[in-house]
């Protein structure tokens, strides 16, 4: 246990990197598409004691080219802009769609859009518990 080392931010993504570059090798030599594609989006989702917060960075789109769907267990981020080329305009578009770890009530969601990141923060649900008698869910 003397040999213990706490594994760093920068260790860590190193090692998704790593493991996603293994993954797309993997892909590539059965033929199929890669797990990952690049530049997709990567969502950042952590529970804590009262909410669920989801972060992602989105450079290039403004908050005018974002969608957020909420419901208490999925989180959809979609969006959508045109991008001026010499030969035309070319669409950039994505969407990614999670289950959350928890409940949420999505109508007292908040968004947050700085500069080139998107937090969206889900209060959670009260726990509920199931009357074993009447199968109704209770507070």
């Amino acid at each position: 246990m003397a040999d213990l080392k706490l594994w760093g931010d920068s260790a860590l993504e190193r090692l998704r990197q790593d493991m996603d570059g293994l993954f797309d090798a993997l892909c590539a030599d059965y033929g199929l598409p890669p797990l990952f594609l690049p530049g997709g989006l990567r969502l950042r989702v952590v529970e804590r004691a009262g909410c669920v917060v989801v972060t992602t960075s989105l450079s290039g789109f403004s908050p005018e080219d974002i969608e957020v769907v909420a419901s208490p267990r999925t989180l959809t981020i979609s969006g959508k802009r045109g991008v001026k080329t010499p030969d035309g305009i070319d669409a950039r578009a994505f969407r990614r769609e999670i289950t959350l770890p928890a409940t949420v009530d999505p109508t007292a969601a908040r968004i947050d859009f700085s500069p080139q990141t998107l937090t969206v923060t889900l209060p959670k649900r009260p726990q509920t518990a199931r009357d074993a008698r009447t199968g109704r869910e209770t507070l």
